[in-house]
């Protein structure tokens, strides 16, 4: 698909501008597996051995049975109502899970969604937005008040790359509001963006009085 950059660039669906189709870094592309941040935080290993690491999370990626969505779907259940704001695959050999972060209101939970079985796992962690980096609070804040949601996003980068989305999460461009999903495709990682026409960043609310 070397074209898809050009192609797609401007078209609308389901009320979503998909700016930008491109090949993703494969380190970055994967944002959040321990396996593949110990790497790259270890200056002394080789490039290859990096390579071997994504091309091993890959791997098991393909092995799961439950898609991204799904495990969206099933976080924002725990708390009706919820939206996700970022969601990661994190492979091991012995276990296979996304990291999801949802939020309603002022709060946040990180949840563990078993790849393969599609149950909740491990522990919840519950916390607060005002936690949150500035910035990451103001896409929060602008995510509330939009129609379109994370799995809007992935459905679209699926449908546009023919891939399988691996990781989502929202990004504040010199001002403006984008999902950036990424997606497996055969061999290669896919880097969709996406933009809600319209929406612009809003303040994050104060923090309630004590």
């Amino acid at each position: 698909m070397p074209n898809a950059s050009i192609l797609l660039r401007g078209v609308i669906l389901s009320g979503l501008i998909i700016l930008n189709v491109s090949m993703a870094a494969s380190t970055t592309a994967i944002a959040g597996p321990t396996a593949i941040a110990a790497v790259l935080a270890d200056e002394s290993s080789a490039e290859s051995s990096t390579e071997k690491d994504v091309e091993h999370q890959l791997e098991l990626f393909r092995s799961t049975q439950v898609p991204l969505r799904q495990a969206m779907r099933t976080a924002e259940a725990l708390h009706p109502g919820s939206r996700t704001t970022d969601i990661s695959f994190e492979g091991k050999d012995d276990a296979l899970v996304y990291r999801v972060k949802t939020v309603k209101d002022r709060n946040m939970w990180e949840n563990s969604i078993d790849a393969r079985s599609g149950s909740v796992t491990g522990e919840e962690v519950a916390s607060f937005l005002n936690v949150l980096a500035y910035d990451d609070q103001l896409n929060v804040a602008t995510l509330q008040g939009i129609r379109q949601n994370m799995s809007d996003a992935v459905t679209i980068a699926e449908k546009s790359t023919a891939g399988k989305a691996i990781s989502g999460n929202l990004v504040n461009d010199k001002g403006k509001f984008h999902f950036v999903i990424v997606t497996v495709v055969g061999d290669d990682l896919k880097q969709v963006v996406l933009e809600p026409p319209g929406a612009n960043l809003r303040k994050p609310p104060p923090p309630h009085s004590r």
